[in-house]
């Protein structure tokens, strides 16, 4: 699974960065154990920076491949996890 995991969060990336124009150091990954620490690993997407004021949405990418596990769909279609 992992592995799979892996293929998931790096793909979903890749498009959120296709889809905002954003460069990748604003599209970035951190695993649960990482500070703060979370009940799950979060994708982050920075989306508007102001001096020292970030605008921050973090999904938690767990979650999604879960419910990619289950079937669901991203822009109507599958990722490619290979």
């Amino acid at each position: 699974m992992q592995e799979g995991y892996e293929c998931f969060v790096e793909d979903f990336r890749q498009r959120l960065l296709e889809a905002t124009g954003f460069g990748a150091e604003r599209i970035y990954y951190k695993k649960k154990e990482e500070y703060p620490v979370t009940p799950g690993d979060r994708l982050f997407i920075k989306r508007r920076e102001a001096g020292e004021i970030a605008e921050i949405c973090a999904l938690y990418i767990s979650d999604l491949y879960e419910e990619y596990c289950q079937g669901a769909e991203i822009e109507g279609k599958r990722l490619n996890l290979g």
